[in-house]
């Protein structure tokens, strides 16, 4: 994949199995996977490198709809910048916003940088919905308007997941 388009076009058509390639650049939009990969073969979502700071994906928006919505099952994020810096109060969101409507399962963020910016309520990574599981953050930089160790100012997190299973570390 080399631009924003094509990336909206393979996230769409994705199926099991599939390693989605992001070459050497950013992709500026609101991006999301609502297809799901298997136990067997998951889906890969990639910088073409293996280096974070060779791809990074920015979003457009200033509200609540993230940079990259991963709205599925056994999906892999890994090697990439993640950035919404434009006021927006997430960057990446796990899983589905409605309980009613699907069950999010095995989603993993791997070796990413999550930048963002707003200082009033903004999630680098969140998951709020009580029926996703075993979610994966790890080997992630994430970097906030606020420093360690005054952290929990209002509704301003790093990483919120709820659900069962889950997994973070060394972020």
């Amino acid at each position: 994949v080399n631009d924003a388009a094509g990336l909206t076009t393979a996230l769409s058509t994705a199926s099991a199995g599939d390693v989605i390639t992001l070459a050497t650049g950013t992709y500026t939009g609101e991006f999301s996977i609502t297809n799901s990969g298997t136990a067997a073969d998951p889906i890969f979502i990639r910088s073409a490198t293996g280096n974070r700071d060779d791809v990074t994906i920015v979003s457009t928006g200033t509200g609540s709809t993230p940079a990259l919505w991963l709205d599925a099952s056994y999906v892999t994020v890994e090697n990439v910048t993640i950035d919404n810096m434009s006021g927006g109060t997430r960057v990446v969101r796990l899983g589905d916003n409605d309980a009613n409507t699907k069950k999010s399962a095995h989603l993993v963020l791997r070796n990413c940088e999550i930048n963002f910016s707003d200082t009033t309520q903004s999630y680098a990574v969140d998951a709020w919905v009580v029926v996703n599981e075993s979610f994966s953050v790890y080997d992630c930089t994430i970097n906030g308007p606020m420093a360690w160790p005054n952290v929990q100012t209002s509704s301003v997190e790093g990483i919120a997941i709820s659900g069962e299973g889950h997994s973070v570390f060394q972020n």
